[in-house]
Protein backbone atom coordinates (compact mmCIF):
# COMPACT_ATOMS: atom_id res chain seq x y z
CA UNK A 1 0.00 0.00 0.00
CA UNK A 2 2.78 2.45 0.83
CA UNK A 3 4.49 2.42 -2.56
CA UNK A 4 1.06 2.35 -4.22
CA UNK A 5 0.11 5.59 -2.45
CA UNK A 6 3.30 7.29 -3.59
CA UNK A 7 2.76 6.06 -7.16
CA UNK A 8 -0.85 7.26 -7.01
CA UNK A 9 0.40 10.70 -5.94
CA UNK A 10 2.63 10.87 -9.03
CA UNK A 11 -0.40 10.03 -11.18
CA UNK A 12 -2.56 12.66 -9.49
CA UNK A 13 0.17 15.28 -9.96
CA UNK A 14 0.34 14.51 -13.69
CA UNK A 15 -3.46 14.82 -13.91
CA UNK A 16 -3.30 18.08 -11.98
CA UNK A 17 -0.74 19.52 -14.42
CA UNK A 18 -3.04 18.66 -17.30
CA UNK A 19 -5.97 20.30 -15.51
CA UNK A 20 -3.95 23.44 -14.77
CA UNK A 21 -2.77 23.78 -18.36
CA UNK A 22 -6.31 23.42 -19.69
CA UNK A 23 -7.78 25.75 -17.02
CA UNK A 24 -9.99 22.91 -15.78
CA UNK A 25 -11.03 24.21 -12.35
CA UNK A 26 -12.97 21.07 -11.41
CA UNK A 27 -9.98 18.92 -12.40
CA UNK A 28 -7.68 21.03 -10.22
CA UNK A 29 -10.12 20.76 -7.31
CA UNK A 30 -10.46 17.00 -7.77
CA UNK A 31 -6.66 16.65 -7.79
CA UNK A 32 -6.40 18.77 -4.63
CA UNK A 33 -8.81 16.47 -2.81
CA UNK A 34 -6.98 13.37 -3.98
CA UNK A 35 -3.61 14.86 -3.01
CA UNK A 36 -4.90 15.65 0.47
CA UNK A 37 -6.09 12.09 0.97
CA UNK A 38 -2.88 10.58 -0.37
CA UNK A 39 -0.73 12.97 1.68
CA UNK A 40 -2.55 11.83 4.82
CA UNK A 41 -1.88 8.20 3.91
CA UNK A 42 1.78 8.86 3.14
CA UNK A 43 2.25 10.86 6.34
CA UNK A 44 0.90 7.94 8.37
CA UNK A 45 3.53 5.53 7.02
CA UNK A 46 6.17 4.25 9.38
CA UNK A 47 9.68 5.65 9.30
CA UNK A 48 10.98 2.33 8.02
CA UNK A 49 8.51 2.38 5.10
CA UNK A 50 9.41 5.96 4.29
CA UNK A 51 13.10 5.18 4.62
CA UNK A 52 12.94 2.59 1.87
CA UNK A 53 11.37 5.11 -0.51
CA UNK A 54 13.73 8.08 -0.13
CA UNK A 55 14.48 8.41 -3.89
CA UNK A 56 10.77 8.34 -4.72
CA UNK A 57 9.94 10.82 -1.97
CA UNK A 58 12.63 13.24 -3.19
CA UNK A 59 11.20 13.00 -6.71
CA UNK A 60 7.70 13.47 -5.30
CA UNK A 61 8.78 16.61 -3.45
CA UNK A 62 10.14 18.03 -6.73
CA UNK A 63 6.90 17.22 -8.56
CA UNK A 64 4.83 18.83 -5.80
CA UNK A 65 6.98 21.94 -6.02
CA UNK A 66 6.68 21.93 -9.82
CA UNK A 67 2.90 21.84 -9.62
CA UNK A 68 2.88 24.57 -6.97
CA UNK A 69 4.87 26.86 -9.24
CA UNK A 70 2.58 26.04 -12.16
CA UNK A 71 -0.50 26.80 -10.04
CA UNK A 72 0.94 30.10 -8.86
CA UNK A 73 1.81 31.11 -12.41
CA UNK A 74 -1.64 30.16 -13.69
CA UNK A 75 -3.27 32.17 -10.90
CA UNK A 76 -1.12 35.21 -11.73
CA UNK A 77 -2.01 34.93 -15.41
CA UNK A 78 -5.71 34.70 -14.63
CA UNK A 79 -5.51 37.76 -12.38
CA UNK A 80 -3.79 39.70 -15.14
CA UNK A 81 -6.43 38.67 -17.66
CA UNK A 82 -9.18 39.61 -15.21
CA UNK A 83 -7.61 43.01 -14.55
CA UNK A 84 -7.19 43.61 -18.27
CA UNK A 85 -10.84 42.68 -18.87
CA UNK A 86 -12.00 45.13 -16.19
CA UNK A 87 -9.81 47.84 -17.69
CA UNK A 88 -11.19 47.21 -21.17
CA UNK A 89 -14.76 47.24 -19.83
CA UNK A 90 -14.31 50.72 -18.36
CA UNK A 91 -12.91 52.19 -21.57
Amino acid sequence: MSRASVNAMFTVLAEERTAIRSLDASGVERAAQQKESLATTIASMSESELGTMQPELRALRLELRRNGVLLAHARACLREISAQSRLNATV
